[in-house]
């Protein structure tokens, strides 16, 4: 189901956003939910909105693809070094990247900054929320968590879908269940209804053949090519008087 962007960001400025969005917020969720009408639809629309949540806790509220925050130092000191948090969600490890590159179809081992690219201008796919998108419905993250084992026909639980990115329930579950609550709704309000059809009149009842016999009056002559003009008064209806 399309989206109406302007119905969207009506909705979403006012929470979490506080009333107003920088461009580089606007770009960033465009970019999201342009690839999830390629790539994702017709998922549950509450995945979409756990995804934009976890992109608004995840990157500070910039909405775009960051990189882990820290120093070199820092950084190097991880284990996962140089395989680092990047995206719109934090992928890291080398076999995390080679595997997400190997689903892409592009080099992520070699190339890890790439990770941090949603731009079809420079890339031929939106690499950071295609990756955001496999990791959080397959489960590959946090195995076995993924977004249908807290978003189905039985289930609606924003709070330990946390659990998919990070084992922080406790600590960041209700906060993300917050937003998730605000995209849910911005997103509901600009969904695109097909305008439904107007339904086809009902063919009206068929006239009744009737026969009706004329006796020219021999008395009358009738030239050719002139018009006559008949009167017919039909007979009443049965039970009526004339």
């Amino acid at each position: 189901m399309p989206f109406d962007r302007k119905r969207y960001f009506d909705a979403i400025r006012p929470s979490p956003f506080g009333g107003k969005m920088t461009q580089q917020q606007v770009d960033g969720q465009e970019c999201i939910l342009t690839q999830w009408e390629s790539y994702c639809e017709p998922q549950d629309h509450r995945w979409l909105a756990y995804e934009l949540a976890t992109t608004f806790h995840e990157t500070a509220a910039t909405m775009a693809p960051v990189k882990e925050y820290g120093s070199q130092a820092y950084l190097q000191s991880k284990p996962y070094y140089p395989y680092v948090g990047r995206g719109y969600v934090q992928l890291t490890w080398d076999y995390n990247y080679d595997a997400m590159g190997q689903i892409l179809g592009c080099n992520l081992l070699g190339n890890p900054d790439l990770a941090l690219t949603d731009d079809t201008e420079t890339t031929p796919v939106y690499i950071a929320s295609t990756v955001m998108f496999e990791g959080m419905c397959r489960g590959t993250f946090r195995p076995p968590h993924k977004l249908s084992s807290y978003f189905n026909a039985t289930k609606d639980d924003p709070v330990n879908a946390r659990a998919i990115i990070n084992n922080d329930v406790s600590k960041q579950g209700q906060k993300i269940a917050g937003y998730h609550k605000s995209f849910l709704a911005a997103l509901e309000a600009s969904y695109v209804q097909a305008p439904t059809p107007e339904p086809e009149p009902e063919p009206g009842p068929t006239p009744e053949a009737r026969t009706f016999t004329w006796t020219v009056p021999a008395d009358l002559t009738i030239v050719p090519g002139s018009e006559i003009t008949i009167t017919v008064t039909p007979p009443a209806a049965e039970g009526r008087g004339t």
